[in-house]
């Protein structure tokens, strides 16, 4: 038996419920939406005092451990002597050899005038080999490292620098004051989005996940780099807005940034974007 026929009047009605369900979706698509993205955060230190190695050596103690509170003047770590108390004792030797050179020939030449042209040459040997044994002394003080602002120390493990070379100037650990700190984000490069200076971060603890901390975008990298993870990131860093309810040093969560408004069809269609324009590139 052949279907009855549906009314004109019925059918226009679905045909006009269909035509606002679609309008209802493309506006939906093309509404503009806040961006947003997580990633991970860390409590870092801001503008620490890096302590570095004074000179080249091996470290042989720490006195500090991480977190630890010190005052100027505090001993931190410090490098082996051995090399420079031989060195030391080479440059004595030295010294007092020139020296008694020196003195003898003063001598001679009270009875003999034809060697005084050779004092000036001792004196200057003597006193070169003096000028060492002070430089070396220099060093052997400067083995001791110490504190010259107070703070906390930042720092992952005395046991991973305990007997490792290490060069002029290369960093050990930072001082850090812990009243100033700031967020530090790593945004991985597939997640990246438009952001702004200024733009609104919120950051979870994973300490208090409940109480997010509200912080101000600051500083974005030029250029991503890798992670831990070896995951290629981009380096930002936040303001915290309350200065007076700041969260500990090294505390580590997640971070979700706010960027601008776009169509929500974009934001949608964000990743599979990404990944032609990687195809088309190749």
């Amino acid at each position: 038996a052949a279907k009855p026929a549906i009314p004109w009047q019925d059918r226009l009605k679905v045909r006009k419920n269909q035509l606002i369900i679609g309008g209802l979706l493309l506006l939906a698509l093309f509404f503009p939406i806040r961006q947003s993205v997580l990633a991970e955060a860390e409590v870092i230190p801001q503008k620490p005092n890096l302590v570095r190695a004074p000179l080249e050596g091996v470290v042989e103690t720490f006195y500090v451990k991480p977190n630890e509170s010190v005052q100027v003047g505090q001993k931190l770590f410090s490098l082996d002597r051995t090399e420079l108390r031989s060195r030391l004792e080479v440059a004595k030797e030295k010294r007092d050899s020139a020296q008694t050179e020196y003195l003898q020939t003063t001598q001679e030449a009270m009875l003999d005038p034809t060697v005084k042209f050779k004092l000036a040459g001792l004196k200057s040997k003597w006193e070169q080999e003096s000028e060492e044994v002070d430089y070396v002394r220099t060093l052997l003080q400067r083995c001791d490292v110490t504190a010259t602002i107070p703070g906390v120390t930042v720092f992952d493990d005395p046991n991973d620098w305990l007997g490792r070379p290490v060069k002029q100037g290369e960093k050990i650990l930072a001082v850090a004051d812990p009243q100033k700190v700031e967020l530090e984000i790593r945004l991985p490069m597939d997640d990246l989005l438009e952001l702004e200076a200024g733009a609104e971060v919120l950051f979870f603890s994973n300490i208090t996940p409940h109480k997010p901390m509200e912080a101000s975008l600051n500083y974005f990298s030029y250029r991503a780099s890798p992670t831990p993870a070896d995951v290629m990131a981009y380096r930002l860093k936040a303001s915290f807005v309350d200065k007076e309810q700041l969260l500990r040093l090294g505390y580590h969560g997640t971070a979700k940034l706010y960027g601008t408004r776009r169509p929500f069809i974009l934001w949608l269609l964000r990743k599979p974007i990404q990944t032609v324009r990687l195809w088309l590139t190749w």
